[in-house]
């Protein structure tokens, strides 16, 4: 997938989606924008100052590896 940047923090994949990244968990989040199957948001069609309705909640789950406290 190629993701082309379109505004001054605003992308566009191939497939129309739009991506953007995170400053609050460091990784890039993507979206469905306009008509089509699946989950959508509505865009104000601004690249460098995109709004998005409704809002963007990402959630996410990480693995957490145990480390002993008494190096082995």
């Amino acid at each position: 997938m190629t993701i082309k940047t379109i505004g001054r923090c605003l992308g566009q994949a191939d497939d129309g989606s739009l991506w953007f990244f995170c400053n609050g968990c460091n990784l890039p989040h993507s979206m469905n924008v306009g008509a089509g199957h699946g989950p959508r948001w509505g865009y104000n069609e601004n690249a460098d100052a995109p709004t998005f309705t409704p809002s963007v909640l990402s959630r996410y789950r990480t693995a957490i590896k145990k480390r002993s406290a008494i190096p082995s």
